[in-house]
Formats: C-alpha cells, sequence, structure tokens
C-alpha cells in the first residue's frame, strides 16, 4: 500500500472516530438537558433535539426557562447541562 493510501485511510479512520465521538457527545448532552429540563406540559423537555449542527429546542420559551422563569430548575440549566456533559461534576441546585 502506497503512503499518499495509507494516509487517506488514516484520515478516513479518525474522521469515522472523531464523528462518532461528536455523536456520543451530542446524545450525551440531549439526555442531560432533557434531565435538567422543567417540566410542566413536557414540551420544553421534548424539544431537545439533536441537529447537524449540535443541539437545539424550538420551544419559545426556552430562553425565559433558562434564565430562572421556573421554580422547578435553578437559571442556566443550560449551561450547567454543557458543563456535566463535558465531565464537570455539578448537581444543579432545584430553587427552594
Amino acid at each position: 500500500m502506497n503512503s499518499s493510501k495509507k494516509r487517506g485511510n488514516l484520515q478516513w479512520s479518525l474522521t469515522k472516530i472523531v464523528d462518532a465521538k461528536r455523536s456520543d457527545l451530542i446524545s450525551r448532552l440531549v439526555d442531560n438537558l432533557k434531565e435538567d429540563t422543567p417540566v410542566d406540559t413536557g414540551a420544553a423537555r421534548d424539544g431537545w433535539h439533536a441537529t447537524a449542527d449540535g443541539v437545539s429546542n424550538n420551544v419559545p420559551y426556552i430562553k425565559e426557562l433558562n434564565d430562572g422563569s421556573s421554580q422547578q430548575a435553578p437559571a442556566h440549566f443550560v449551561e450547567l447541562a454543557i458543563l456535566r456533559t463535558k465531565g464537570a461534576r455539578i448537581t444543579p441546585r432545584r430553587p427552594s
């Protein structure tokens, strides 16, 4: 096997590894976001979806929830979920 073909195979292998890791990370983030999102009707929790660009939630009031409008979850629960997904040992505190 010539060196350019080996390089091509290595690049393809690395791309597959990175894609798999990215997919796993996004999946874990969606799980963490769903776990941390306050629930009334369930629409905000169910609104989290993996996309080609990452994660989204199209519920119109998700920003207000993340800003702390619910007594069920702390403000900035999205940022806390991201930190937990990255490996930080954070337990979100529920407002009292």
